[in-house]
């Protein structure tokens, strides 16, 4: 489990809150499994419209999501969120849980695997 103050977790909660909304889908991107397929590395995201004919463009939310939820984040080249275990839908878990620490419900926010 990583260290963070209160603070830092409260400014992170705060970031995220002015980022996501309930029902926003947070898009999950699988950088790394370990060998005994018991830690992953996700990286987090959003997607928000941007301005006319432009498209949208991804908010990296791995930092603040690692934070709020008292996780490491790997080293090396990736720096994504460190997640254990097996035997289910890690995906899932990580925005699940994300939508718990942000909305106190844990379907607020919708998964989608890039």
């Amino acid at each position: 489990m990583a260290k963070h103050t209160k603070a830092e977790q409260a400014e992170a909660l705060a970031r995220l809150k002015q980022i996501l909304s309930p029902g926003d889908t947070v898009y999950v991107v699988q950088r790394h499994v370990s060998r005994s397929g018991m830690q992953r590395h996700l990286d987090l995201y959003a997607f928000k419209p941007c301005a006319e004919g432009r498209g949208c463009d991804p908010i990296y939310l791995t930092g603040y999501a690692a934070t709020v939820l008292g996780r490491a984040r790997a080293k090396g080249n990736d720096y994504a969120m460190v997640v254990n275990g097996c035997g289910m839908n890690m995906h899932f878990e990580a925005v699940y849980e994300l939508a718990r620490a942000m909305f106190d419900k844990g379907d607020a926010l919708r998964h989608r695997t890039l």
